[in-house]
C-alpha cells in the first residue's frame, strides 16, 4: 500500500470526523471542527494541529523482498511549523 492511499484514507476518516463533530455539512464548519481532531489509521493516531498539519505515527523500515518490515516506531511526528510548497 502506497503512502498515496495511506493519506487519502485519512482524509476521508478526518473528513468524516469532523462533519460529526460539526454537526452540520458546512465547508466552514467542517474546517473549524477538524482543528485539533484526533482519528484512528491503520499506522497509528494521526492527530490535526490547529494549524491543520496532521502529525503522524512514523517509522524506520527496510524492504525484504517486495514486503516492508518495520525496524524502529519514531512515535508521532508532528510537521515543522512554517513548512510550506513556496519553500520548496
Amino acid at each position: 500500500m502506497s503512502n498515496y492511499v495511506m493519506t487519502h484514507y485519512n482524509t476521508l476518516i478526518a473528513l468524516k470526523a469532523a462533519a460529526e463533530k460539526a454537526g452540520k455539512l458546512d465547508k466552514e464548519a467542517i474546517i473549524d471542527a477538524m482543528a485539533g481532531l484526533a482519528i484512528p489509521s491503520p499506522t497509528g493516531p494521526v492527530t490535526l494541529g490547529r494549524d491543520h498539519h496532521a502529525a503522524m505515527s512514523m517509522f524506520i523500515v527496510r524492504t525484504q523482498g517486495l514486503e516492508l518490515v518495520q525496524v524502529r516506531p519514531l512515535g508521532e511526528i508532528a510537521p515543522e511549523p512554517g513548512c510550506s510548497p513556496a519553500g520548496r
